[in-house]
């Protein structure tokens, strides 16, 4: 299977899980009807962020496929990036589950989802910062490499011991996230490095676009409300830039 046929098979699949994420999240605010009509509004807005993230990650899909004809060097990796940030919607399943009282994960194994879904969306992040920087268009070995961190991703998830209890604290699940967010800084560092190298008013572009990326996909995710909203304003401009900034493609 070459490298475009298996972006648009990872395409579908985003696309198959924003759809169950929205009919959840519809449900959700259909529960929340039952209730008084603030905390209807209430529901809706902290559910906002999530919404924007799911329907901004499926939106590049379609507009750099009908725009675009040529394909950047990390085009390959852009997909699959995508398709780890909407996956790693996951985070919010628990309080999903809280608020209309049903179980539909046991709360470990949802965890474990979500952390191998958030190190595999910097480690992608990261490898197609590297293949930026190397700015040749033999990406196969880097893109080898990608899949080597994801499976490391997936040994760490599975082996990574959980608190049963959400509401309490876990000093492995902040390791993680520190991990995660070092790996978001090696990748942005290196887009950066990649427009010192060249002075082009293009890589600049293109390091702001990953890093609105980052911070708002980080931010929504971390679920601490209000923040998320600002988080979400993020991701909108970093979603804007991918489309608009990207003259090569993805």
């Amino acid at each position: 299977m070459n490298s475009r046929r298996f972006s648009k098979l990872v395409s579908i699949f985003q696309v198959l899980s924003a759809l169950f994420m929205f009919w959840l999240l519809g449900y959700t605010l259909f529960r929340s009807m039952d209730n008084d009509l603030i905390n209807h509004i209430e529901v809706i807005i902290f559910y906002l962020p999530l919404l924007l993230l799911l329907l901004l990650s499926i939106f590049p899909i379609f507009i750099l496929s009908l725009k675009h004809r040529v394909t950047v060097a990390e085009g390959s990796l852009i997909p699959i990036y995508l398709f780890f940030i909407s996956m790693s919607s996951v985070a919010y399943i628990p309080s999903i589950e809280e608020y209309i009282g049903i179980t539909m994960l046991p709360y470990v194994f949802n965890q474990k989802l979500f952390f191998f879904f958030l190190l595999c969306t910097e480690i992608v992040l990261f490898f197609a910062a590297v293949i930026n920087y190397d700015n040749t268009n033999t990406s196969r070995h880097h893109n080898i490499y990608a899949g080597l961190g994801i499976a490391t991703a997936l040994i760490i998830a599975i082996k990574l011991p959980l608190n049963s209890n959400r509401h309490m604290p876990n000093s492995h699940s902040m390791g993680i996230w520190l991990v995660a967010f070092s790996i978001m800084l090696l990748g942005l560092m290196t887009y950066f490095a990649n427009f010192l190298k060249d002075k082009e008013s293009y890589a600049l572009k293109r390091f702001f676009t990953f890093v609105f990326l980052s911070l708002g996909h980080m931010i929504i995710i971390a679920g601490f409300f209000p923040v998320t909203l600002l988080g979400a304003i993020f991701y909108f401009i970093g979603i804007a830039m991918l489309c608009l900034v990207s003259p090569h493609g993805y």
